[in-house]
């Protein structure tokens, strides 16, 4: 009789174990929404909360959240043998052989990840807050640029700051010559870089770029005053559409014309202005790439 409860007692125990999901997914999200598994939905969410997902093998699978605001983000999360650490979206410390893909459609408001991550513990995927033009910043900001990029560490996005963040600054004296400034889009940290080093060589400071390069907003930092294009590409994309509470005023470049002059826009009509003299004070708009 012992014999028979022991071997029933260890059939229970492999049933058991056999039972027990041996992966675990941990989904963070940053705004409100409903959770989707598959084609599933699991529960709401509500804001800055987790959900532990439990599988049982390795796999891809798809974890949807759809917001209460009618904005979609989906992440394929594929469970592997060959890969270690934990690929967490928005985190500098990822794993070297993560693989992402992202596709971005903005009249459908969805974005698409596929993402590496090891079966090992409890693997974590986040859901932060969906960009695309016009949709708040992480930093409490305006996006206002997108670009599509393959390269890891690259920006996709560019932010205007808030506009509390807004000042009035010269863009520097009239001997600050940056030869190498240039107009583009993705240009204007290079150029706000080459013009602050020239400042502090000279022990100068509150001026348009310093005061962009230093700025800190809501613990984010690498701000930088836009080059021409970029300042074109708000004024299109947040102050023509009411965004951001900009000024119908003139607005710095990091863009220099000539040794005593530098590029700047006019946010109540789009007017471009290449020869304003750099000590003119204008309204300043820092941006960064996110």
């Amino acid at each position: 009789m012992k014999t028979k409860l022991f071997v029933i007692h260890i059939i229970l125990i492999l049933c058991f174990c056999a039972c027990k999901p041996k992966y675990k997914i941990e989904v963070n999200n940053r705004l409100p929404g409903e959770l989707y598994f598959g084609e599933n939905k699991i529960k709401d969410l509500k804001k800055n909360s987790k959900h532990t997902i439990k599988v049982d093998s390795l796999g891809t699978y798809k974890i949807s959240m759809v917001y209460f605001e009618v904005k979609e983000e989906k992440k394929s999360i594929k469970v592997s043998n060959d890969t270690t650490g934990v690929v967490e979206h928005g985190n500098e410390n990822e794993a070297e052989n993560e693989i992402e893909h992202e596709v971005y459609d903005s009249e459908k408001f969805i974005q698409e990840k596929i993402i590496i991550i090891s079966k090992k513990g409890k693997v974590k995927t986040n859901f932060h807050q969906v960009l695309k033009i016009g949709s708040e910043g992480p930093a409490g900001g305006y996006i206002f640029h997108y670009r599509e990029t393959d390269k890891k560490g690259q920006w996709q996005y560019l932010e205007a700051a808030p506009a509390d963040t807004e000042v009035i600054a010269p863009w520097g004296v009239e001997d600050i010559n940056i030869i190498r400034t240039q107009s583009e889009i993705g240009t204007g940290f290079k150029n706000t870089s080459l013009i602050v080093d020239f400042i502090d060589k000279k022990e100068l400071m509150n001026f348009a770029p310093d005061t962009c390069y230093y700025l800190e907003v809501n613990g984010s930092w690498g701000w930088f005053l836009p080059s021409i294009d970029e300042l074109d590409s708000m004024y299109q994309n947040l102050k023509e559409k009411g965004l951001g509470n900009f000024e119908e005023d003139w607005y710095w470049s990091s863009t220099q014309n000539r040794p005593n002059t530098a590029w700047a826009q006019n946010f109540k009509n789009g007017e471009m202005e290449s020869n304003y003299i750099k000590n003119s004070t204008l309204r300043v708009r820092a941006i960064r790439g996110i």
